[in-house]
């Protein structure tokens, strides 16, 4: 440039020093992956003011990062060896539903309809891979014949559903005569540590008689309304009425 570049003195020529990285650092939250950890970034657009310097982005501590929230350093490191640094925090999230599992002693009900409430021994357990699994769970019941449908002329008996619990659940041992054999379908929810739920779907029937093909009908709706439910997170078929909120009728009613 020509000189001076005014009427007087300049202050002449000088060199501008290394200025260091700018480091910027944002929170982030990440969904656990299937070994309960994830890889995440904080940065949020760090960068050099001396164009052309390339720049290094260390993290510490490195990923992958735990379920849970972590504290997070940033380096930033420019190619003169002049650095910058800000914090943030990575928070993963275990979204991940637990498994549960259903059983019964006494997945079939004679069908003597003698009206008797049946203890079918329902068992749950439950497995999660990053959370707490679910020790404790819900049970509802539904079934295709009502707590107080007629199951000849005017017999009724009510509720059908008792003491609704894991381990206590005791169904009713009825049909409808004119009917092809009562479903019972049993839902049995949890929630880990981590706040996800999940369902399993069981079910128990009540043949119209004792041949085989009354079984055979009966265990064909029982795996349809199974099915259903397990397709659509614990909800029952059209047709299904909750079953244990009846009004107590009949000398067998508990």
């Amino acid at each position: 440039m020509a000189r001076p570049q005014s009427l007087h003195c300049d202050i002449g020529a000088y060199e501008v020093g290394n200025r260091p990285p700018v480091a910027n650092c944002k929170d982030v939250t990440v969904s656990a992956e299937a070994n309960c950890t994830a890889e995440a970034s904080i940065d949020d657009g760090s960068f050099d003011p001396d164009a052309g310097d390339t720049i290094t982005l260390v993290q510490a501590p490195a990923g992958p990062y735990g379920v849970g929230t972590t504290t997070v350093t940033l380096t930033v490191t420019d190619e003169e060896g002049a650095s910058g640094s800000c914090t943030g925090e990575v928070t993963v999230v275990d979204e991940v539903p637990p498994v549960i599992n259903s059983s019964l002693q006494t997945p079939v009900i004679s069908p003597t309809r003698n009206h008797d409430l049946v203890n079918v021994g329902l068992g749950a357990t439950a497995t999660d891979g990053c959370s707490a699994a679910p020790t404790t769970f819900q049970v509802r019941v539904f079934g295709d014949e009502d707590d107080q449908t007629p199951t000849a002329s005017s017999t009724v008996f009510s509720p059908d559903a008792s003491d609704i619990a894991v381990g206590t659940l005791r169904l009713r041992a009825e049909r409808v005569d004119s009917a092809n054999g009562r479903v019972y379908l049993i839902v049995v929810s949890g929630m880990d540590g981590s706040g996800n739920s999940a369902v399993a779907c069981t079910t128990v029937v009540v043949p119209h008689d004792t041949s085989a093909a009354s079984l055979a009908s009966a265990t064909t709706q029982a795996a349809t309304a199974k099915a259903y439910c397990e397709a659509n997170v614990g909800a029952a078929p059209a047709g299904y009425l909750v079953i244990g909120d009846g009004p107590p009728i009949g000398p067998k009613k508990k």
